[in-house]
């Protein structure tokens, strides 16, 4: 999350945590297709034991649009905090709105997504809350 190239989500979460503003960059309106780690490894797992896929390229995501605005209210609610971002200039070159095409991977893997967007960002925003914390009390 201290990289400038951090995907947005562990940005938004640590910055809440230390009572930073977190950015914004353009209206919040942009959209993007987060998916969760646990249904990564649940595609990974599928393409492994699925017969006659071997080689093949896959598109893992959720198969939803997310607002960013909307994902760091979803945050802040979380974390009990206030929705107030830094609505900043939108980055030259960013993408305004992103949707992974998941049928082949549905169509030849089987997948759907076990995890919807909303339990996989409760179960990343508490699992960064946690190692935070447990980061603040190993510098004490």
């Amino acid at each position: 999350p201290n990289s400038p190239y951090s995907a947005v989500i562990p940005l938004f979460v640590t910055a809440l945590l230390e009572g930073r503003t977190p950015k914004i960059y353009g209206d919040g309106s942009q959209s993007r297709d987060f998916v969760y780690v646990g249904n990564v490894v649940q595609a990974n797992l599928l393409a492994a034991t699925v017969p006659g896929v071997s080689g093949n390229v896959y598109n893992v995501a959720s198969g939803e649009r997310v607002g960013v605005g909307e994902m760091l209210k979803q945050i802040c609610d979380l974390l009990d905090v206030r929705f107030a971002p830094d609505f900043v200039e939108p980055r030259i070159g960013d993408i305004l709105h992103s949707w992974a095409d998941i049928s082949a991977t549905t169509r030849d893997l089987g997948y759907h997504p076990e995890v919807s967007f909303k339990d996989g960002l409760r179960e990343t925003v508490y699992a960064y809350r946690d190692v935070l914390e447990e980061q603040k009390v190993s510098c004490r």
